[in-house]
């Protein structure tokens, strides 16, 4: 009789393995599938990074490329203007003059039709009378001013295009503003 529980025992130990040895490699397969699947997430992870370093990359190298072009393009500006102005140096080139405006040139100064748009009421290109090396600094100022009673005063002047050889000088005004004359003055400063 004391063979029979050895039997059992010898069975049951088999199994028991059997069962051990299944339940283990299905822990480690679970744990091997959890391991991949968590490094296919961080590769992927780390693969996205990659590709948006790379484009912050080529997005400042390109940057870089655009700069030093500009800082070329500057450099031969900067020569230019050097050789153009050896005779120059110390000689300061000023030019100035005048801008008159008045009801009886125009006639919409004087009778405004409301607030649609800004007025351009005159853009007059000035040519100086010799060119300057590099644009100059233009000042405008106004010195006579004569605006209807009752109405807001606006007006302004712009200054616009300066070249070497010239630029532009507008009149603006707006809504109900009613003038009757004015007149600026224009200075340019350079070499």
């Amino acid at each position: 009789m004391k063979l029979k529980p050895l039997i059992i025992t010898i069975g049951i130990i088999p199994t028991a393995f059997l069962i051990y040895s299944t339940l283990i490699h299905h822990i480690e397969d679970k744990a091997n599938f959890i391991i991949n699947k968590k490094l296919d997430d961080f590769d992927g992870q780390l693969l996205i990074r990659l590709r948006e370093n790379k484009i912050k990359q080529q997005n400042l190298l390109d940057e870089l490329e655009d700069n030093l072009s500009k800082i070329k393009e500057n450099q031969k500006v900067i020569q230019n203007i050097a050789s153009l102005s050896k005779d120059n140096i110390g000689k300061v080139h000023i030019e100035t003059g005048t801008l008159e405006l008045s009801n009886k040139e125009h006639t919409n100064l004087s009778s405004p039709n409301g607030c649609e748009a800004n007025r351009g009421l005159v853009k007059e290109e000035i040519l100086f009378d010799r060119s300057y090396v590099a644009a100059p600094e233009v000042f405008t100022s106004f010195y006579v001013l004569d605006f209807a009673n009752g109405a807001d005063h606006r007006l302004k002047l712009e200054v616009s295009d300066i070249t070497t050889t010239s630029f532009n000088i507008t009149y603006v005004t707006w809504c109900d503003t009613r003038i009757s004359q004015s007149k600026a003055k224009w200075l340019a400063i350079g070499i």
